[in-house]
């Protein structure tokens, strides 16, 4: 399958908003494995589905593109970006159980220059994430889902509160 070989899923929209799920699967980094975070790429589907998004959706181990800027992952990012002309990047990650909120949002510079929408800043670290190497030309928001929000066979009614969330945050993200 072609998806396997070249590491993601593209799925095709018509709204200039690209939907991004990296972790979907393990990633290397730094020598040793993380853990995928299970569910971002069902949720990637689906926000896709229902609003005619692109996406990108990791569909086996590969290098973290958190971490490793030159990954095909995030190329292939870039490259859609470029030919499709997107006006807003979401990056969706995951938070573990024991996080304290379902969802937090992080943002680069010109998403919180260009949206009316309250959201962290990053940790100074040796990733730089896809919203912090495109901070001066495309907004990103990186939004960090708890895993019983992720994965609905944990919790049902969380995985509903946070799809609810999600739905509210793009309904905002129209609106700007």
């Amino acid at each position: 399958m072609e998806e396997l070989d070249r590491g993601y899923q593209f799925i095709v929209g018509s709204q200039p908003i690209l939907v991004v799920a990296a972790h979907n699967f393990r990633q290397g980094r730094e020598g040793s494995m993380k853990a995928a975070d299970m569910g971002t790429g069902d949720l990637a589907r689906k926000i896709c589905e229902k609003y005619k998004f692109y996406g990108l959706v990791s569909t086996r181990t590969q290098l973290d593109p958190n971490w490793y800027s030159s990954s095909n992952f995030r190329e292939e990012v870039k490259e859609i970006i470029k030919k499709k002309d997107i006006s807003l990047l979401i990056d969706l990650h995951g938070k573990s159980l024991a996080a304290k909120d379902l969802i937090e949002l992080k943002a680069n510079k010109v998403f919180k220059e260009n949206y009316a929408l309250k959201a962290g800043n990053f940790v100074d670290n040796k990733q730089l994430t896809l919203a912090e190497e495109l901070d001066n030309t495309t907004p990103v928001i990186q939004i960090e889902i708890r895993e019983d929000g992720r994965v609905p066979t944990i919790d049902e009614k969380k995985y509903a509160e946070s799809w609810e969330e999600l739905n509210n945050l793009i309904t905002k993200l129209y609106e700007n």
